[in-house]
């Protein structure tokens, strides 16, 4: 129904990803002749659909690759149709994985996500949750070795931005649920959620996973 939603967190499988496909030859996910899911990007449908089941005021928050001399482009053409569906572009977070990714100088340890809201952003009622948190969340990315999902995020740090934009007992909704960590940080922070997943397997993996 609309403005029924408290929050959006997603990590969309975006389309920029399918040219990592094509550097280097020693990555698994190369070796295996690419990513294990399949890739689409964000569009004028998509964000409309999700701005009419938000509530107003309320968050979305979006998580896009960091901007080098190939995504910078597509970055700022996110945040340029989100806004033509009507979202309110409120900031620019880093999410600092404290691990270095693949390549050689100035290799990426960080993600960035777009803040978004519904016209004028909430203001969290408690007010303290909103000023301990800064734009800059460091949490370590999930090690390969115990990953489900190739993008996976870390509970906790999916816990701190519900934490910045809920109260306890709010709906999240995470479109593109992956290893479900959507799910856990809203049980581990007292919120319930709404996850989609497209891949079954991926759901029953992530219902049955033991860390």
């Amino acid at each position: 129904d609309d403005d029924r939603i408290d929050c959006i967190i997603m990590d969309a499988p975006y389309g920029i990803l399918d040219q990592q496909m094509t550097w280097g030859t020693t990555r698994k996910r190369n070796l295996n002749g690419g990513w294990k899911f399949e890739t689409r990007d964000l569009d004028n449908e998509i964000y409309t659909k999700l701005l009419r089941i938000l509530k107003p005021g309320g968050h979305m928050f979006s998580f896009m690759p960091a901007s080098k001399n190939d995504t910078h482009e597509y970055i700022e053409a996110q945040i340029q149709c989100a806004k033509e569906a009507g979202w309110t572009f409120n900031s620019q977070w880093v999410w600092d994985k404290k691990m270095m990714g693949m390549g050689y100088n100035g290799r990426s340890r960080h993600e960035l996500i777009h803040f978004f809201s519904k016209g004028k952003r909430r203001l969290h009622p408690k007010g303290h949750a909103m000023r301990r948190t800064p734009d800059v969340l460091a949490q370590t990315r999930e090690h390969s070795r115990w990953a489900i999902h190739e993008t996976q995020k870390p509970i906790d740090l999916i816990a701190d931005i519900i934490e910045f934009s809920t109260l306890p007992k709010e709906v999240v909704l995470d479109p593109f649920a992956g290893s479900l960590s959507t799910a856990s940080a809203a049980l581990q922070t007292g919120r319930n959620s709404i996850c989609i997943e497209i891949d079954k397997n991926m759901i029953v993996k992530a219902l049955t996973h033991v860390p």
